[in-house]
């Protein structure tokens, strides 16, 4: 009776009060564990989730790559090639009258891509105007077409460049892709002339494109685009 009565003494080591505390130090731990345990399966599931965003984050990209592919081949024309070799050889003059719509005069190779490029809307300038290598003056149909197919290239490149830009298709194989539009050939950009007579702040994807693959002299290599940058 007395060692039953030692137990139950509520001032002694063995009190009801010492069993509470230790049933909360034992709950508490419990509660731990509990926790470290929602911790590490809420960080596999996060790093679950990461996995399955990256793969459908870079199959994205290469969905847009593809379609970029389908969209310039879909979208070029046969005359924007000469149209393209006309813009590159045309003085700066030329090149602002023909941005203006005013008429323009045309000799030589000059003449000759300017006939080819209007062949589909033209078909006779070439037998009007290229019978020899005189300078002729074009009329104002046919400089408003050559106009019309100048814009008509540099908003195809710039569409074509845009999921570049936005960081949305696959950087390096874009750029191996495309780096023709904006080549350098004898000093000189594809199109640069053009572009800078227009404004360049038009065309932001196509020069972005340019000076991260050829910067200029005395800068810093622009890094790859990011979405929401600048976009």
């Amino acid at each position: 009776m007395q060692q039953l009565a030692l137990i139950v003494n509520p001032d002694g080591p063995w009190s009801l009060g010492f069993w509470i505390k230790i049933g909360g130090f034992v709950i508490a731990g419990a509660g731990l564990l509990f926790a470290g345990w929602q911790i590490r399966q809420l960080s596999q599931q996060l790093a679950q989730s990461n996995e399955v965003f990256k793969a459908d984050h870079d199959r994205t990209r290469r969905e847009n790559l593809v379609n970029t592919l389908r969209h310039y081949t879909a979208g070029t024309k046969p005359e924007h090639n000469k149209m393209v070799q006309l813009l590159d050889r045309m003085s700066e003059d030329q090149l602002i009258n023909l941005w203006e719509a005013k008429p323009i005069t045309l000799g030589g190779e000059l003449k000759e891509f300017a006939c080819s490029a209007l062949r589909r809307e033209f078909p006779d300038a070439y037998e009007r105007h290229c019978k020899d290598r005189e300078p002729v003056q074009f009329t104002h149909g046919e400089s408003m077409q050559l106009r019309y197919i100048m814009l008509d290239v540099l908003n195809h490149y710039e569409v074509c460049l845009a999921p570049w830009h936005l960081g949305i298709a696959d950087e390096e194989a874009m750029e191996s892709q495309f780096k023709a539009l904006v080549d350098r050939k004898d000093g000189k950009h594809k199109l640069d002339a053009a572009r800078n007579i227009i404004g360049p702040d038009r065309f932001p994807a196509s020069k972005a494109f340019k000076d991260k693959l050829f910067p200029p002299e005395g800068k810093i290599q622009p890094a790859k685009p990011q979405l929401g940058q600048g976009q």
